[in-house]
């Protein structure tokens, strides 16, 4: 949600250190936590980076848009509490 906010905000790229500022001084987050957590989510596709040189900081960016994750969340949602049926079992309800 951070780097999705900072995009919507006119910044293209996030970097670690906005992360732990942000976060560090009421969440205690360290710097490692948040670096271990961005490699990762750009493993799995999530994030994608800016190519850097050697021991340069990365900048990061969202491969999804915030509405697009939304919406695979909800399709998940449906498909493991309701069968994939979620219209139905909230019409159902509203009956009662």
């Amino acid at each position: 949600m951070f780097i999705w906010r900072r995009e919507e905000a006119g910044h293209k790229f996030t970097t670690v250190k906005d992360v732990f500022e942000a976060f560090y001084p009421e969440q205690g987050l360290a710097y490692t936590t948040i670096l271990t957590s961005f490699v990762r989510l750009k493993k799995k596709g999530w994030l994608e980076t800016l190519p850097a040189a050697p021991k340069q900081t990365y900048y990061y960016s969202s491969t999804r848009s915030r509405q697009e994750v939304g919406e695979q969340m909800l399709d998940w949602v449906a498909a493991e509490f309701f069968d994939g049926d979620f219209m139905s079992k909230l019409i159902s309800q509203e009956a009662l």
